[in-house]
């Protein structure tokens, strides 16, 4: 019996431009659950014409298809002292996190490392969490092959791109003291730069399990996200940075786009959109990788996917733990039991898995959200709207410096 999983990382029905991903809350918060994931954060999907604490409200209210509990955190594109008040505003609707890029300027979503220094100030004050898309934007300009085929993906995003905006995150988390936590951390070289800061990280286990070969092969195309698939050294370094709680958390990024979106674009990673399935896989495949290879014992896997997100985001006691006094959720797996990645017979709205074929150890066969079956037999027993918005309190784990 495991903790419910908590995915402090996923994007359901989240708009790209003129692309929105295919898994909206209904279908993703039904793979989640497959996977053992009872509670998942989600983000705050801005436009120009809509402030902060709008655009929280409106996701909150997007949510309410949900089969599992969700919270969200705040995406927040630049930025100015007027803010404040939003963001108050957002902490009283119970959004105690923020999510800020140091890339993607031709998006307008960066924001640049004064208007982060002044941001950190801010949120330091009202004692919230900042969360961060850290690759250097300046890097990756001045890397950019004119070739666009995704052989060349990796090194248009290299790592010294992610160490770069992780050391000037660095930088503001210790001059500061504030919470700062680094999503979806790709390479040895960005572990590096976090090396004896403050900094809280995150990854993901594509990050621990392919590499970048993928995007030698014909389906390359299917592979694009970022920061990049990376090298097979950079895999052991995150291993052990996993292994040793360095690394406090796992997140899926999970973003699925319809089959068609990335066949349109081809062999251009400009033009693909961007985002791996992950929420029916995590568990599994970290547990076949991880608990099964003797890396990492099911006490330490419960913190990394479990008590550990729920206790960074203001979620614990309720929950990430099995306690008296948290939700009942709770997964139930036969460790010994085997089954092949198929996806026709994963349930997010996608034809393809990143991991198909391998073969993996640890699938729940029964979950529970709130003490009430969520999966048995292989059914879903939630319908739509079975999960609850979380509004959280500025209560997040104490302990930064990890």
């Amino acid at each position: 019996m495991f903790p419910g999983i908590v995915d402090p990382h996923v994007h359901f029905a989240l708009p790209v431009g003129d692309r929105t991903t295919s898994d909206d809350f209904a279908a993703g918060s039904r793979a989640a659950l497959f996977g053992g994931v009872t509670t998942a954060i989600d983000f705050s999907t801005p436009s120009p014409a809509m402030s902060l604490s709008d655009s929280i409200r409106s996701r909150i209210h997007e949510r309410r298809f949900s089969r599992i509990d969700m919270a969200i955190h705040g995406t927040i594109c630049g930025w100015s002292d007027s803010m404040a008040t939003d963001i108050e505003a957002a902490i009283a609707d119970g959004v105690t996190s923020f999510k800020f890029f140091t890339t993607y300027e031709e998006s307008g979503r960066r924001t640049t490392y004064g208007e982060l220094e002044a941001a950190a100030r801010c949120l330091a004050d009202l004692g919230v969490i900042m969360t961060v898309h850290a690759e250097d934007s300046t890097v990756i300009q001045a890397s950019t092959p004119e070739d666009d085929s995704f052989k060349r993906y990796e090194s248009s995003r290299p790592e010294a791109a992610e160490a770069e905006a992780i050391s000037r995150m660095a930088y503001i988390a210790d001059s500061i003291d504030i919470g700062i936590y680094i999503v979806h951390l790709s390479s040895r070289l960005g572990y590096e730069a976090a090396a004896g800061s403050k900094l809280m990280l995150e990854t993901c286990p594509h990050y621990l399990l392919l590499d970048r070969s993928r995007f030698d092969r014909p389906d390359g195309f299917r592979h694009a996200l970022a920061p990049p698939l990376r090298s097979n050294e950079s895999q052991s370094v995150l291993w052990d940075g996993l292994i040793s709680g360095r690394i406090k958390t796992i997140g899926t990024d999970h973003c699925v786009f319809a089959p068609e979106t990335y066949q349109a674009a081809g062999d251009h990673y400009r033009m693909t959109p961007y985002g791996l399935p992950g929420v029916e896989t995590s568990l599994p495949l970290m547990v076949t990788h991880g608990v099964k290879t003797g890396r990492m014992s099911w006490s330490v896997l419960a913190d990394r996917m479990s008590t550990g997100p729920a206790k960074v985001f203001g979620l614990w006691p309720e929950k990430g733990e099995i306690r008296v006094g948290a939700h009942a959720d709770l997964v139930i797996l036969d460790p010994t039991h085997q089954r092949s990645v198929d996806p026709v017979a994963l349930h997010s709205r996608t034809d393809w898995n990143p991991y198909t074929g391998m073969t993996l150890f640890g699938w729940p066969e029964i979950v529970l959200l709130r003490g009430r079956i969520a999966i048995a037999s292989g059914r879903c027993y939630l319908e739509p709207g079975a999960g609850c918005y979380l509004p959280r309190c500025i209560t997040h784990d104490a302990d930064r410096s990890l």
